[in-house]
């Protein structure tokens, strides 16, 4: 499986299938041509379709789950389902005990959930809740949240250090990066546990690195020398006029909203993504992306231990797309600003998904957020909610005041107004974001304006004749705009961005 901790080198890869000490299941594997130092003539398989390809056993209830189907029985349910496709039965070759355990591992003895306090919370931020019941013990057991990458049909533990305090009538804990909106487990030392009955809504997640049995949250850094990270297209991309217009479009909606600096640089003929310091925004066509995965965004961590304490930053990002050749027959991918049809994916939703991972926002648990880990065809979401901003410049606000490992800290991209000047023209524009007003200078007599969106449609026209005008702009979506103005012998075009 990709991803991966090395010392202080941490790769996360979203989404992929991450495997946790101690997880038993079945897994649905593929042949697959990666190679590893040493093990290029061994046989080497990765699970089909990431998440897909793993059916996680709970050895105490003697029942399977996967991203889209539970077994209640793993012998009789899981099994069978498997010989009934294969038409073969299983070969054992060591012992599994699939049965339900004793009914001690699943009594409650007195154990009872009264209280979460509060009920809407965060995740990977280090907010706490406070756990009320009775029967808890006063031993250290374990809390579980409602796991957000398997959409709640799992349970993800915390570390230890999470819990803060625990007794026999109340648990304080904080709230882990992987913990999703849905109900709580309590878990004695003793093996009993509980679901509560109550749901907790975790309104954003902030991915961390796992690093020696601990979270830590990560931030953004200056890493190019004039405040942030310079992305740079592969030429393939970059020639996907459609595609690049749509990134462009949640690239900068990104930006506008919280001010992460990102900045496109020159094309890169590099095909693959790795670790080689470059912020790398590609098709999959060279190294092509699991079944059912529309993008990935890696996140190249590095870390230090800075005198007692451990610290973490966004050294790398690559994106990578499914390429349309790669999509079932008759399905692809919408790159325009129309509503998908019920056959295309939405290019611009998915790019806006990847790069909130981008921001080390994780996944969440609500099918109308971008960050809700499966879309389906013909669905829209491009626009980033309160929740994603908020999670977004919780990670931003750290990133521009906190220096690590001796690097310098990022500084806030200027949109400013998305306007470009003229000068061959002698005009200057101005947005009003909040009402949408362009406000037109020029020292040029202007006679007619026309707007086009960045497929050459005409959506404005407006006779000026004069030189100081101002154009109403609130009936056009958020995107890139080119203003065309003329006067009596010449005439002019410029782009400009509406952000809001």
């Amino acid at each position: 499986t990709p991803g991966g901790t090395i010392g202080f080198e941490k790769h996360e890869v979203n989404p992929s299938l991450k495997l946790k000490t101690g997880d038993t299941g079945l897994f649905i594997l593929k042949p697959t041509q990666t190679s590893f130092e040493g093990k290029n003539n061994a046989d080497l398989y990765r699970p089909y379709g990431t998440k897909m390809g793993f059916l996680k056993y709970d050895l105490t209830k003697g029942t399977a789950k996967g991203p889209f189907e539970s077994f209640n029985n793993i012998d009789k349910s899981l099994y069978g389902a498997i010989k009934s496709v294969t038409t073969h039965s299983f070969v054992e070759i060591a012992p599994l005990n699939t049965k339900k355990k004793d009914a001690a591992f699943s009594a409650r003895r007195n154990l009872d959930i009264t209280s979460i306090s509060p009920l809407t919370t965060t995740a990977g931020t280090q907010s706490s809740i406070t756990i009320t019941g009775s029967g808890f013990g006063n031993f250290t057991g374990e809390v579980r949240f409602s796991e957000a990458d398997e959409v709640g049909a799992e349970f993800i533990s915390g570390a230890a250090s999470e819990i803060l305090s625990w007794n026999d009538t109340q648990i304080v804990a904080q709230v882990n990066e992987g913990a999703g909106t849905g109900p709580i487990q309590v878990i004695r030392s003793t093996g009993e546990q509980i679901t509560s009955s109550q749901s907790l809504t975790v309104n954003y997640a902030i991915i961390n690195v796992e690093y020696q049995s601990d979270f830590y949250r990560t931030q953004h850094i200056d890493k190019n020398g004039i405040g942030g990270y310079i992305w740079q297209m592969h030429t393939a991309f970059d020639n996907n006029t459609a595609a690049k217009e749509a990134f462009m479009r949640s690239f900068n909606t990104w930006r506008c909203e919280t001010g992460v600096n990102w900045q496109i640089g020159n094309t890169s003929n590099i095909d693959v993504a790795e670790k080689d310091d470059v912020n790398l925004i590609l098709f999959d066509d060279n190294d092509p992306l699991n079944e059912g995965v529309l993008g990935v965004c890696i996140n190249y961590f590095a870390g230090c231990a800075q005198g007692a304490n451990i610290l973490w930053y966004a050294d790398e990002l690559d994106i990578i797309f499914r390429t349309a050749s790669n999509f079932p027959t008759n399905r692809g991918w919408n790159f325009t600003t129309n509503a998908p049809t019920s056959n295309e994916m939405d290019f611009e939703t998915v790019a806006t998904h990847e790069l909130g991972h981008g921001h080390a926002l994780g996944h969440v648990i609500d099918t109308q957020d971008i960050m809700h880990p499966s879309i389906g065809y013909g669905i829209e979401k491009r626009d980033p909610n309160t929740n994603n901003i908020a999670g977004a410049n919780n990670v931003q606000n750290r990133s521009t005041t906190t220096t690590v490992c001796n690097q310098n800290s990022m500084t806030n991209y200027d949109c400013g107004l998305g306007i470009e000047t003229a000068k061959n023209f002698n005009i200057k524009l101005s947005l009003d974001p909040n009402t949408k007003t362009l406000n037109i200078n020029s020292k040029a007599f202007i006679e007619e304006l026309t707007i086009h969106n960045v497929l050459g449609q005409r959506v404005l026209s407006q006779k000026i004749n004069a030189y100081i005008s101002k154009v109403d702009l609130s009936q056009l979506k958020k995107g890139v705009y080119i203003l065309m103005a003329k006067s009596k012998n010449k005439s002019t075009s410029l782009k400009f961005l509406i952000w809001h």
